[in-house]
């Protein structure tokens, strides 16, 4: 999803971030994303516990104003390729570049 994600941020003039430990939030990010007018944190899992709401807490724990998009799973999911998978929980590039210009 990286690179695909990387083309993404290109087509919208946006950066991505890749988090390569979740638990506990890298020291700084926050600080670092309070800066943006929008932040969107996809995640391939459940919206209930999970990184994406301690990320939004620690931004508006700092003063964050902007918008915070948050895409997660969100229903059962089928038998498909990852690649569909991805488009139908909408956690493919496409889709987030959608919720970007929305």
């Amino acid at each position: 999803l990286t690179g695909e994600c990387l083309k993404a941020a290109e087509a919208v003039d946006a950066d991505a971030y890749k988090l390569t430990v979740i638990h506990p939030l890298p020291e700084g990010l926050a600080q670092a994303l309070a800066g943006y007018d929008t932040v969107l944190f996809a995640e391939e899992s459940v919206c209930t516990g999970i990184i994406g709401q301690q990320l939004y807490q620690q931004l508006g724990s700092i003063g964050f104003n902007g918008k915070f998009i948050h895409r997660t799973v969100e229903n059962i999911i089928d038998h498909a390729s990852v690649s569909q998978l991805r488009r139908q929980q909408g956690l493919d590039a496409a889709s987030l570049i959608k919720a970007l210009q929305e």
